[in-house]
């Protein structure tokens, strides 16, 4: 009995004794998964932009801010879900963690239920996005499929979670660097038999499906005693309410996100369509430069949600101290790398043939926004073990920061001092964030300890 009970511990992992080789055991292979997913990113990009025609590629454009929508939804709800069953794991009490597992998984397929009802009512939703006349067609064709991935979208990241939560990030993320092949293979074989629009997302949800379903699979034969549905009569509500207050609350911080972001969007096409394609390519290399400070983040919140389900607070704030500092040293590299390598991977992105205005402007962006790294990793390794502490409202607090910061920016300074101000405004929401996120998390820690 004391050995089974032994190894259970062991299974669970963060352990403050092991730190250094848990951390890195975590988060190398999230890190991994997230490169291999940004590569994917690139390459489902040049792929549709030299298969389809002009028009379909607009469908993208036009249907932006619903593919947006669906990740906040999507992937928030699922991630709040898993952050809460990571701290069920780490109570140790089985029974408890299958009712727990058994509500998100009834949590993540109402999503699907909601997508299909929501399928009923794209026509005003199309209408309130201003999409053209002549994309109508396509567009409805292509929000179809999409809206119908949302509850398979949400399946396979509630399993990538699922397993993270038990300390587990191997795996899944080995499957999820796999599935970015495998999306492309399916991309590539969708495409080809499928035309037009419609590939892409029936790329996306095939694919989806396939992984959630290899992800149960191995939960089931790793974790046996845990990956068990038990008759829902039985789930208390208390679980279903913590469940959705930490689902809402990670997608409820997106959306405000989001809406800030409609502002700035608007006060960004005011500006020369060079600079904005300077900022477009400095973005789309800080999400590379983000994916280990996002592995640092993910593993904050896990450690968090077993520690706190064990009760050991102290492992919390020494987690913590070692993600951070940690977070520091990759900003620094990545704030060296910038200044000094910052103009040729530009111009590398941008292609030989890119205006100097284009290369200007993202230097410009990078100049001013890495630094801002330092307070957006501090948020998100906070921000994340705060809402595995269950202090989701400080989750929503932090979305209305960002949404105020952005609109400030958007309505008083872009339109004045232009591009600069811009640059500025990320700086700005970055560091608010990570000194109210480790305002918050300090206070909170010191309560428990």
């Amino acid at each position: 009995m004391k050995e089974n009970r032994r190894k259970e511990i062991e299974e669970q992992r963060f352990c403050t004794k092991n730190a250094g080789r848990e951390i890195l055991r975590f988060a190398l292979p999230v890190a991994g998964s997230g490169f291999f997913q940004q590569a994917y990113g690139l390459f489902h990009a040049a792929v549709v932009s030299r298969s389809l025609s002009i028009t379909a590629i607009a469908v993208f454009g036009a249907c932006g801010a619903f593919v947006s929508m669906q990740s906040f939804i999507a992937n928030g709800m699922t991630t709040g879900f898993g952050f809460y069953l990571s701290r069920c794991y780490g109570s140790g009490d089985k029974e408890f963690y299958r009712k727990s597992f058994t509500a998100a998984a009834v949590c993540t397929a109402a999503l699907f239920a909601l997508s299909v009802i929501l399928l009923a009512g794209i026509a005003p939703l199309m209408k309130m996005a201003g999409i053209p006349g002549e994309l109508w067609d396509m567009c409805r064709s292509y929000l179809c499929i999409l809206i119908l991935g949302t509850g398979f979208l949400g399946f396979r990241n509630l399993m990538v979670c699922v397993l993270q939560g038990m300390g587990d990030s191997g795996f899944p993320g080995a499957l999820t660097a796999a599935g970015v092949v495998s999306q492309t293979l399916l991309l590539l074989a969708v495409i080809s038999v499928v035309p037009g629009i419609y590939g892409p997302p029936l790329a996306v949800l095939i694919n989806n499906t396939l992984l959630g379903g290899i992800l149960l699979f191995y939960m089931k034969k790793r974790y046996g005693g845990y990956a068990v549905f038990v008759n829902v009569k039985q789930i208390p509500a208390g679980i279903y309410r913590e469940l959705l207050a930490s689902g809402c609350s990670k997608s409820g911080m997106m959306i405000l996100v989001g809406v800030g972001g409609f502002f700035m969007q608007r006060a960004q096409n005011a500006l020369p369509s060079a600079i904005l394609a300077g900022s477009s390519l400095s973005d789309s290399l800080s999400n590379f430069f983000l994916v280990p400070l996002s592995a640092l983040a993910q593993t904050a919140g896990m450690a968090a949600g077993q520690n706190m389900g064990r009760k050991e607070y102290r492992a919390i704030r020494f987690y913590n101290r070692r993600l951070f500092a940690l977070h520091v040293i990759c900003t620094v590299f990545v704030w060296s790398a910038s200044v000094t390598a910052g103009a040729f991977l530009i111009r590398f992105l941008a292609g030989g043939t890119a205006q100097m205005e284009v290369i200007a402007a993202g230097k410009l962006w990078l100049m001013i926004c890495i630094p801002g790294f330092f307070g957006l990793g501090a948020a998100m390794i906070f921000r994340n073990s705060l809402q595995s502490m269950g202090c989701y409202d400080k989750l929503i607090y932090l979305g209305i920061l960002e949404m105020s910061v952005t609109i400030v920016f958007a309505l008083f300074f872009v339109p004045r001092f232009g591009y600069p101000a811009y640059c500025a405004s990320i700086l700005a929401k970055w560091t608010a964030l990570g000194v109210f996120a480790g305002y918050w998390y300090l206070k909170k820690v010191r309560k428990m300890v």
